[in-house]
Parts: structure tokens; sequence; C-alpha cells
């Protein structure tokens, strides 16, 4: 799948090619390709294995990068939403206990719809189901 796939089989191909030049019988008229493609060393392998370590040092690179933008984006929606909470304690009085409690209460739903909207098919249980205990 993608390039990574794509190197390890040409990497598998190349080995398997390697092979049959040096050992199989039936190949043994073809031998001197593999002086002239510089099959009998190492290099052809070890520049494949390097290749293949610098693109998945490259994609780990980019998944971390991704994690940690999204835990970014995950901080300031929850220092939002403590600032806001704390707001509404401050002005409590003026807004009401019905007003404030509603709002809590919202805040404390935001987290689970934000989870929905990002992964739909995703099912929310109750911690306290009898039937997932």
């Amino acid at each position: 799948r993608g390039p990574v796939g794509t190197i390890s089989f040409w990497a598998t191909m190349l080995s398997l090619f390697h092979h049959a030049l040096l050992y199989l019988p039936a190949w043994k008229d073809y031998r001197g390709w593999a002086d002239y493609l510089h099959l009998n060393s190492m290099a052809p392998h070890s520049l494949m294995m390097s290749v293949l370590g610098l693109l998945l040092v490259f994609r780990t690179n980019s998944a971390y990068q991704r994690f940690a933008e999204g835990r970014k984006i995950w901080e300031t929606i929850i220092n939002s939403s403590r600032d806001l909470y704390r707001m509404i304690m401050l002005y409590e009085k003026e807004i009401g206990m019905d007003k404030r409690r509603r709002v809590q209460k919202l805040l404390a739903t935001f987290p689970y719809l934000l989870r929905h909207r990002i992964r739909p098919n995703l099912v929310m249980h109750r911690l306290d189901d009898s039937q997932f205990e």
C-alpha cells in the first residue's frame, strides 16, 4: 500500500532475482549478469533498506505531527470550556441558577457531541450500563 509496499515489493523481487542468478541451476548461463548488475555485493539491499528506513521515519514523523496538532486543538477546546465555566460561576447571581446549570450541562456534553461529530459511527455507552460490566 503506497510507497512502503512498492519499495518492499521491489526489494523482495531484487532478492529473488539475486538468488535465482547465483544459485538456481537453470540460470547458470546468466551468472555473468550478476557481476554486470553488481548483485554479488550487498549494496543494492543496503541501499533499499536505507530508503525504506527513511520512508518509515518520515511517515512516523507525519503521524506524530498530526497527533500533536489534534492534541493542541483539544487543549484549546478544554481551556475555553474551563474559562467559560469559571465565568459562569463568577456571574452566577446575574444569570441565575437555572441558566448556570443548563450551561454547565451543555459544557459537560460538548466533548461527547464533538466526538460523535468527528466519528459518527462510534457507539457511546453509559459507564453505569449493566450490559457492559
